[in-house]
């Protein structure tokens, strides 16, 4: 009865450690599929309307903006044409023009993601990315 008891024992904390391990990482795998099954494509008129911390419309389009498009050496002015005006930065002193796109994606959306771009001296694009706060 005693040795039963200790193996049921084990088995509970075998099973919590299971449970506590596995949780996290499910979740994650969920997180991911859900985001991806919510990309859509590229539209300017949504990228340029207000893209709300309930409804990021942004962040479900820009990989389909960094896909189709190439910013390289694309002036500032046409950066602003295409997505409109962009957001006042204080955090990416390092980047020259910054959208926010949406909460992070991910299991825990503490941080908000940013699409940036770094121009070099004649106001062309060298460099965009996803960064974030």
């Amino acid at each position: 009865m005693l040795r039963r008891n200790k193996i049921l024992i084990g088995l509970g904390v075998i099973g919590l450690v299971i449970a506590m391990l596995g949780f996290p990482i499910w979740m994650t795998i969920l997180s991911a599929f859900k985001e991806r099954s919510q990309r859509i494509a590229f539209d300017r008129k949504k990228w340029v309307e207000e893209s709300t911390f309930k409804d990021p419309q942004r962040i479900r389009m820009v990989d389909d903006l960094l896909k189709t498009r190439s910013f390289e050496n694309m002036s500032s002015n046409d950066v602003v044409e295409l997505l409109g005006p962009p957001e006042a930065m204080a955090f990416f002193r390092n980047y020259d023009i910054a959208y926010w796109l949406g909460p992070e994606r991910g299991f825990t959306s503490i941080d908000s993601e940013w699409l940036v771009f770094r121009l070099d001296d004649s106001g062309k694009v060298t460099e965009q990315r996803i960064v974030r706060d």
